[in-house]
């Protein structure tokens, strides 16, 4: 399996007071996942063969952060957008089962049009580092289930 990806993101901060940021922002990013096709060979007893598949976007987002300092070394952020596919493709799952014969299974339908927030805190041990939580939130393309992502993460800047 292969994953590329690229984003572009652009953003203007406004302050809000002493402490407060808005930042309105916009991108666009491109994905493509391939995986290849697959033949089992040897010790299977039904063995299985199935396609390759490619699997891409292109998707335009919009949307905004706040961060502002609750304390001196505490800052806190959010962040709410929609994201929009430009572009997509994902094609179909087949193969074969020995015995058993061809299977096909149709792609799954894309959902072009997606929410996302996101909610962090930092605590600045110092000026160039930190330890950040993030929580994220973002609706999927592909089913409708929903995304929730928690990161944790020591930064040391030079």
């Amino acid at each position: 399996m292969t994953t590329q990806g690229a984003q572009l993101e652009g953003a203007y901060g406004f302050a809000l007071g002493d402490s407060w940021m808005a930042s309105p922002l916009a991108g666009i990013k491109a994905t493509q996942v391939s995986r290849n096709g697959y033949t089992e060979t040897a010790g299977a007893t039904f063995p299985i063969t199935y396609n390759a598949v490619n699997q891409s976007a292109t998707t335009a987002y919009a949307g905004a952060k706040v961060m502002g300092y609750i304390l001196p070394k505490v800052s806190i952020g959010a962040s709410a957008g929609v994201e929009q596919d430009i572009s997509s493709n994902i094609d179909n799952y087949s193969g074969s089962i020995y015995y058993l014969g061809g299977f096909s299974i149709a792609a799954p339908t894309i959902q072009r049009t997606r929410a996302f927030v996101g909610a962090n805190t930092d605590y600045w041990i110092e000026k160039n580092q930190r330890v950040s939580l993030g929580v994220y939130y973002n609706q999927q393309s592909l089913n409708t289930s929903n995304g929730v992502t928690a990161v944790l993460n020591y930064t040391v800047g030079l």
